[in-house]
């Protein structure tokens, strides 16, 4: 990987956890590997969890470990049926290590989802009613300046 990819990948990475916390507990991971389909509090909820070898435990190998296993744990719900499970809206449940390995788990409800197709709207409108000044209007002929 490039210099510029890494550092890329870096600032795109969510914090694994508070600096200074330990990212170990009794239960890792506390749902198995793969996708399953739960009810919490009476919503349907689409988990996904996957892991990466942990080379070494210095906190940048965990936090890239820990990004590749997200990538990968997205990368199971996108096999899923496209409209049973549109990424928008994926959050990150958890991330721990153990054994070697970082588990990270991510899930879909029905109210992010909700939420990322209001964002997505909104930002929509904000784009629709304050173009780019200086951008071709949809039947505009393009300036020659």
């Amino acid at each position: 990987m490039r210099a510029s990819a890494f550092a890329l990948l870096l600032l795109l990475l969510p914090p694994l956890c508070a600096p200074g916390a330990s990212l170990g507990a009794p239960t890792c991971p506390p749902s198995p590997l793969g996708v399953h389909v739960e009810q919490v509090n009476g919503k349907r909820v689409v988990k996904s969890v996957a892991r990466e070898e942990l080379p070494d435990e210095d906190d940048l190998e965990t936090a890239l470990a820990a990004g590749l296993a997200e990538l990968r744990a997205k990368a199971l719900l996108a096999g899923r049926s496209a409209d049973t499970v549109p990424l928008s809206g994926v959050v990150r449940d958890f991330a721990c290590t153990a054994e070697g390995f970082v588990y990270v788990g991510v899930k879909l409800g029905s109210e992010q989802a909700q939420q990322a197709s209001t964002l997505r709207r909104a930002m929509g409108d904000s784009i629709r009613s304050s173009p780019t000044p200086g951008a071709e209007a949809p039947g505009r002929p393009r300036r020659a300046d």
